[in-house]
């Protein structure tokens, strides 16, 4: 089908409700539908109009959104039908050097209902975790390494004593 350009302007999007508004065919609800369930409804409801119709449905883009220790933290789109957590952290530039890798967390919703997943970037497992593929909308959040604070506080905690020592320093000059 071309190009990412072209598969974008050519796909069909899911409207607020969960619907999809196709010419002929008409509305078709698939909130909650794999794709194979899309392409199965979408086959039996063109039946009515079509002799032998021949259905491809394929998810052309979705959204992720990345934050905390990265580099580039914000909203990323895939134009492919599967994105993995690593690929997501690399479209964000990839992790920064405060990032505690082995506690990476995924966030996702599915219905009403959130569910988190930790997964170990450090660890060959996660490739089998449910998290490792991402879905449409998913939260990835790096936390940072408790190191970080230490590394923060060590620049205020050098500041205060340079002053301290200037302060002493003139204070003895002026004795």
């Amino acid at each position: 089908y071309g190009d990412n350009t072209s598969q974008y302007i050519n796909g069909y999007k899911i409207d607020s409700n969960g619907n999809i508004d196709l010419p002929l065919i008409g509305t078709i609800q698939v909130e909650g539908l794999s794709l194979d369930q899309i392409k199965d409804a979408i086959y039996k409801k063109s039946l009515s109009y079509l002799k032998e119709p021949n259905i491809k449905v394929k998810l052309l883009s979705f959204k992720v959104n990345v934050s905390g220790e990265v580099k580039n933290s914000g909203i990323y789109y895939s134009y492919n039908e599967k994105l993995t957590i690593l690929e997501a952290i690399s479209m964000a530039g990839g992790v920064t050097d405060n990032a505690k890798i082995k506690k990476a967390l995924v966030v996702r919703q599915e219905g009403k209902i959130s569910h988190a997943f930790e997964v170990d970037l450090t660890s060959k497992d996660f490739l089998l975790s449910k998290a490792y593929y991402l879905q449409p909308d998913d939260f990835i959040y790096i936390k940072p390494s408790k190191n970080k604070k230490s590394e923060l506080n060590s620049t205020n905690y050098s500041l205060f004593l340079s002053t301290i020592t200037t302060i002493l320093l003139i204070f003895n000059i002026i004795k």
